[in-house]
């Protein structure tokens, strides 16, 4: 029989932890605890479940904070003894919980009494079962004679985690029941109980057993040798782990038995390794290598590293990662030689383990990797490079870098640049003129990571005049980076203010965009200047610099700008640089005076719905009867942009505009925004209030997502007697209160039903609010389902239904999790609007099924 103890693991945790804290707290006072106690206990006693566990939680403060004062102590541990005859069986759980707290061995006698209690057997086990008494041991002891089956297992389970070597004559004449429950049992007690007598016994049952309870019996001499091992008798374990690395078992047996050798034996257990390594079985070979870095002394680094040659390539990966983590100079060499393995995965093993334990010394050996090796090499050759720790790696990175190969060229600034090596920064300056492209532009990029504010100059110098024009975006792109190390906005520009006079063409056009990045007024002038520069490109950096400026401070510039340009595609990026600075409805204003073209009018336009206001809405709505489709439309978007926005500060205005949309909008898309607009407004109108209601259903030990996911018995198929009854209590003014309505609970369910109405056959949607999970169902089919934590909003969920001529049942599941338990529903039009000729029934009226 399975009993619900899942009690213990309902009471919130957090009652637990802070009954602890309130331990601080000044005692009570003897009488005062004493009342309290009489009064809690009779509360437990007539506990039941289905009950609330949280009215329980200030006793149980009391009684747990009892157990540092010895008076209280066993005033409680009295008090709650009386009352385990008398309680509930939910009431004795509970006293049980708290029993194992403050317990001491006055309480045995009476919880003896209950071992053999069908019922009750497992609560005094969860008890006697963590005392620090020998008492105990004898009491649970005694109780085994009087019991069989799966008390006697249960019995036999706590003397095996107690180690109670009394109990070892009890194990072995149950080791040969026919009950296979206390067969088990026993064996799994004598590899508790790990006495050289359970050894024996075990492994003389073991060969005659069934093959069930032989895995059982593997297990505990397993079990044996752990804790033979824990205690120091080293020896013991060995005899067992022996048994078990016969070639005859398991290989999962053998890796564990090994495994085990190793940590027993300690130096002693090389030559078990090495002859692993050396075996024919692949698997188990591969265990003793990673064994292998456990084992102790240069001694066996010397025989790993002769072994090393003779194994496969995948051996040999293996044991080169193993030897690495022995951090000794036979297994160093020995991987430093791996590196000439005619190998690559083998190599790349080596070059892998080198990043860990060398340092400088190696870095041409891996740069050379990096650069020339196969796929694998290279990865493991450039992670290396990164890891490498210990003086002179950054130097012996630098080091010939201006006269090596390009391959290695770009070997050795990837790595200092992804360690960050400052160093770098001259030489790197210098290699920017490199002959080769590529490696000028992994130059130019790591500087971009690597240089500050010193160097600033020298970049802004060599986007001026740099070996390649195709150099200069990279360049411009690690400028940028390096202004998010510089701060100072005035420090960003005085090197591009410097050699701006200088520049010329495309330089030119550079550096002014550059001066937008820095956003300080003089720049601003600057680039201001250079929109009347007679060369085209400078003037379109101009312009294009100002009108994406980082603050509004050119928004009057712009204007004028857009206003005096010829040029019509720099005359619209004017415009748009202006509309995205402008703010207000009389800077739009001037705006439109410039609107000579419907292109120019739709961005505009399309600006106005970046503020939400009343004045940017008159100028929307002014355009909404325009000859121009296109300005039309954007007119229309703009309004109800702006007309969300304004909801709550003016909802006259904002349903009058949005009701115009609605009938005069050119698409469904524009429409139907409109519309949700409208809706907002009757977000809390209609909703659902009559229901009937069935529940509350619940599972201890089940969480919310579980209890979402069982059918209780209103959504089983053709239910019968289900408890239905009016939901009057918790009713709002839209919105259903479940713990006011059914009952204050965590993690638990309740189902809702009601009758809606419709005069036609049509499409329409329901709209779901919750707090947490809700499912839903309408003429006895799933429209809506997935569970969910969350906390009440109205239209969280819009499902699209069918709505049949007549009656029509709708069907919910509310599911709380913890906090609030609530719901809303409603049912309306496709596009959210009321529905027509609605009525509402938790039952179908007589008569008009």
């Amino acid at each position: 029989m399975k009993f619900r103890s899942t009690l213990y693991r309902s009471l919130p945790l957090t009652l637990t932890i802070l009954a602890l804290r309130l331990g601080a707290l000044a005692p009570v006072v003897a009488d005062d605890f004493a009342t309290q106690l009489g009064v809690g206990v009779k509360a437990v006693a007539a506990f039941e479940y289905g009950q609330d566990p949280k009215s329980l939680a200030a006793f149980e403060q009391e009684v747990l904070r009892s157990a540092s004062d010895s008076q209280k102590r066993m005033l409680a541990e009295t008090r709650l003894l009386e009352a385990l005859d008398v309680s509930s069986l939910a009431g004795k759980e509970f006293i049980c919980r708290l029993l194992r707290t403050i317990a001491g061995e006055r309480s045995i006698p009476k919880l003896e009494t209950y071992l053999v209690d069908p019922e009750l057997s497992h609560l005094a086990r969860y008890v006697l079962g963590r005392m620090d008494s020998s008492k105990a041991s004898v009491a649970l002891h005694r109780a085994l004679g009087r019991t069989q089956g799966e008390l006697h297992a249960g019995l036999l389970n706590t003397l095996g985690r107690r180690r109670y070597e009394g109990a070892v004559r009890d194990a072995i004449r149950a080791l040969k029941s026919s009950d296979p429950r206390v067969a088990d049992a026993a064996a799994v007690a004598l590899g508790g109980i790990a006495s050289p007598k359970a050894v024996n016994v075990l492994l003389k049952a073991r060969s005659a057993s069934a093959l069930t309870l032989r895995r059982t019996i593997d297990d505990a001499l397993l079990a044996c040798a752990e804790q033979f091992a824990a205690d120091g008798q080293n020896a013991e374990a060995v005899a067992i782990y022996e048994v078990f690395y016969q070639s005859d078992r398991p290989l999962h047996h053998r890796i564990a038995a090994l495994r085990g050798i190793v940590s027993a034996r300690g130096p002693d257990a090389t030559d078990a390794v090495i002859a692993a390594i050396k075996g024919d079985d692949a698997e188990l070979r591969g265990s003793a290598i990673a064994l292998s870095r456990d084992l102790e002394g240069k001694h066996a680094s010397r025989l790993l590293a002769t072994l090393l040659p003779t194994l496969s390539s995948d051996g040999q990966a293996l044991l080169v990662g193993s030897l690495g983590a022995r951090d000794d100079a036979p297994s160093a060499f020995a991987v430093l030689g791996a590196t000439e393995s005619s190998h690559e995965r083998v190599r790349a093993a080596a070059y892998t383990v080198l990043g860990r334990i060398a340092d400088g010394a190696v870095v041409d050996l891996l740069v050379q990797a990096a650069a020339t090796g196969g796929e694998l090499e290279r990865a493991a050759a450039r992670a290396s490079l990164v890891e490498l720790r210990g003086p002179n790696v950054d130097g012996g990175l630098l080091r010939a870098l201006a006269t090596a190969s390009s391959a290695v060229k770009l070997e050795r600034v990837r790595a200092l640049k992804l360690r960050r090596s400052r160093d770098a920064v001259g030489p790197f300056l210098q290699l920017a003129w490199d002959s080769d492209p590529d490696v000028r532009a992994a130059v130019i990029e790591a500087l971009g990571s690597l240089a500050r504010e010193p160097e600033l100059p020298a970049l802004v110098a060599l986007i001026m005049s740099p070996r390649s024009a195709d150099d200069r975006d990279v360049i411009e792109r690690a400028i940028r980076r390096v202004f998010r190390e510089i701060p100072n906005t005035e420090h960003q520009a005085a090197p591009l203010l410097a050699a701006l006079p200088g520049a010329s063409g495309v330089a030119e056009s550079t550096v002014i965009r550059l001066l937008g990045a820095t956003g300080t007024d003089r720049a601003a002038e600057t680039v201001l200047s250079a929109v009347d520069d007679d060369d085209p490109s400078v003037r379109a950096a101009a312009v294009e610099t100002l009108a994406s400026w980082p603050t509004a401070a050119p928004v009057g510039k712009l204007l004028k700008i857009a206003e005096l340009l010829r040029e019509s595609e720099l005359k619209e990026t004017a415009l748009k640089g202006y509309m995205r600075m402008a703010r207000s409805g009389e800077e739009y204003e001037r705006a439109m005076a410039l609107t000579k073209v419907p292109g120019h009018t739709v961005l505009v336009v399309d600006a106005f719905a970046t503020v939400s206001s009343p004045h940017t809405l008159a100028l929307a709505e002014s355009f909404l009867d325009a000859d121009e489709a296109p300005v039309r439309a954007v007119a229309q978007r703009a309004v109800v942009k702006i007309a969300r926005g304004m909801r709550e500060s003016d909802a006259v205005r904002v349903k009058g505009v949005m009701e115009r949309i609605v009938t005069a909008a050119d698409n469904d898309e524009i429409r139907l925004e409109a519309q949700e607009v409208l809706n907002h407004f009757e977000q809390y109108e209609g909703y659902i209030l009559k229901w009937l209601v069935s529940g509350p259903y619940r599972e201890f030990g089940k969480d919310a997502r579980q209890i979402y996911a069982k059918a209780f018995l209103p959504e089983q198929p053709n239910a019968q007697n289900v408890p239905w009854k009016p939901l009057r209590r918790g009713v709002g003014a839209w919105a259903i209160n479940l713990e006011e309505g059914v009952a204050v609970l965590n993690r638990v369910a309740a189902y809702v039903k009601t009758y809606v109405h419709s005069p036609v056959e049509q499409s329409a949607r329901l709209e779901l609010g919750s707090d947490d999970a809700i499912k839903a169902w309408v003429n006895g089919e799933v429209v809506h389902s997935g569970y969910t934590k969350r906390g009440l909003l109205p239209r969280d969920d819009i499902v699209p239904i069918k709505l049949k001529k007549g009656w029509n049942l709708i069907f919910l599941k509310v599911v709380d999790n913890g906090g609030g338990w609530m719901f809303c529903c409603r049912v309306r039009r496709l596009n959210g609007t009321a529905l027509d000729g609605i009525k509402v029934s938790p039952s179908i009226p007589s008569g008009d099924a």
